[in-house]
């Protein structure tokens, strides 16, 4: 029996492995989960251990990275594989249809938090793996993990961990899948990753949240001021006003221009996925360029004085909000903070004190898809979906891009392996039956053809 038939007969005992690591509420963002971390750090060493892997785990400032190493023939090509194992937040919980942590399965999807991003993704090549040793002697490559738990904070320690671990990693080409294809059945490959730059400001103005009536409005109030201060950050164009923010950021090239034309969802389509009223933007961009080859800057919380039932009348001692930007190539994140702080600086209203704390910044990367590697996946990717891959511009961050070309020098394969409509950091994450089997199946091609 060959390993896709493997597979395929056993794909329900493979659905099932699945919820079992997503049961954990491996939460990186809150402390409060940090032994469901920890927890879902030992099931993926165990999971590797179980192939036949030799393990490390590398603990970091935050949570374990767990390094794993295979060699079937010295003489063969090396394949890295990397996932992570953190999810988002669940909240709001009231708005899942399905428990979060528990594997559910109907209308022939799988929901539940990370079954996309990331652990159901990188279980895809865990899989290939798992039947390509249950029907032959050995694997036709050899294989590296890299499986960490700091993906949705920033992955601060993971630059040093490979940095330090070179030998161990040692390979020929990385492949990560960690996005989302176009559609249900349109391959994709990556070939930019936005960097990132988030932040939080907090605002103070009385020392406690005082009667409106008796203080209103001869004090200055932080929710108004805050709320005003973002107001300023985006002029009617929707370009940001933060002095110096474009200056090095390049001209999108034709070539560029020429393949986002490739993407033919319809803007109805797009605002159907998003389920928003309308589209807004930069002026003179289209919605892809937008989200792929722009900088951006959304705020992400916003939190002052009293939301419960009724009302409460004060004005409210503190504001709070937290900032996001996506940053592109040549823009320096540094410099951008060092902007922004100054920006607030100079436009923030004299009757509220102010702090910005907890910078956390990622440059941008971009990928070289000219190569052979990369080839080879193409082909593989039009023969498992039945399409030509379309080359895409992702709008989110991937640290481990930049660690992976610096440090160990190998080319990098993004592909993803999940449906566009995936519920990525929202309620009712979910990943298509179809997609986990199709993933599977191009890792097992990719795998074995590689050799």
């Amino acid at each position: 029996m060959d390993a896709q038939t493997y597979f395929l007969q056993n794909l329900d005992a493979f659905i099932k492995e699945l919820g079992a690591i997503v049961s954990f509420s491996s939460i990186s963002t809150d402390p409060a989960f940090k032994q469901n971390v920890i927890d879902a750090a030992k099931w993926v060493q165990n999971k590797l251990l179980s192939l036949g892997f030799e393990t490390k785990v590398i603990e970091t400032s935050s949570n374990p990275i767990i390094l794993g190493r295979h060699i079937a023939n010295p003489n063969a090509k090396t394949v890295l594989l990397y996932g992570h194992y953190d999810v988002q937040p669940v909240a709001p919980v009231e708005d899942w249809s399905t428990p979060p942590f528990t594997l559910t399965q109907k209308d022939g999807k799988l929901f539940a938090r990370g079954i996309m991003d990331n652990k159901g993704q990188f279980m895809m090549h865990v899989s290939a793996l798992e039947a390509l040793l249950k029907t032959q002697k050995e694997l036709p490559v050899n294989i590296s993990f890299i499986i960490e738990g700091d993906e949705e904070t920033g992955s601060a320690d993971l630059d040093s961990v490979i940095k330090d671990n070179t030998d161990f990693l040692k390979a020929d080409v990385a492949l990560i899948s960690d996005g989302e294809m176009i559609g249900n059945d349109t391959p994709v490959i990556e070939a930019s990753f936005r960097g990132v730059l988030n932040c939080e400001i907090s605002l103070t103005g009385p020392k406690e949240d005082l009667h409106s009536g008796v203080f209103g409005g001869a004090i200055a109030n932080p929710a108004y001021e805050l709320s005003s201060l973002i107001a300023k950050l985006y002029d009617k164009d929707y370009r940001i006003t933060i002095p110096q923010f474009y200056d090095d950021v390049e001209d999108i090239t034709a070539e560029e221009k020429e393949t986002l034309q490739n993407r033919t969802t319809r803007d109805e389509e797009f605002l159907e996925l998003s389920g928003s009223k309308k589209l807004v933007g930069e002026k003179g961009y289209s919605k892809y360029e937008h989200t792929g080859l722009r900088p951006t800057l959304q705020v992400t919380g916003l939190q002052s004085g009293y939301t419960g039932v009724g009302f409460k009348n004060i004005v409210p001692s503190k504001a709070y909000a937290k900032f996001n930007f996506r940053l592109v190539a040549n823009q320096n994140p540094q410099k951008i903070y060092d902007n922004f702080v100054k920006f607030i600086n100079d436009n923030i209203s004299d009757g509220v004190r102010y702090e910005i704390s907890n910078p956390d910044m990622v440059p941008a990367v971009k990928i070289n898809i000219d190569n052979d590697y990369m080839k080879k996946a193409r082909a593989i990717l039009a023969e498992t979906y039945g399409k030509e891959p379309i080359i895409n511009f992702v709008g989110g961050t991937l640290p481990v891009v930049i660690a992976i070309e610096s440090y160990l020098h190998v080319p990098v394969l993004s592909v993803p392996l999940s449906q566009e409509d995936c519920g990525m950091h929202a309620p009712n994450e979910r990943l298509l039956v179809d997609a986990f089997k199709r993933g599977v199946l191009f890792s097992l091609n990719f795998l074995t053809k590689l050799s």
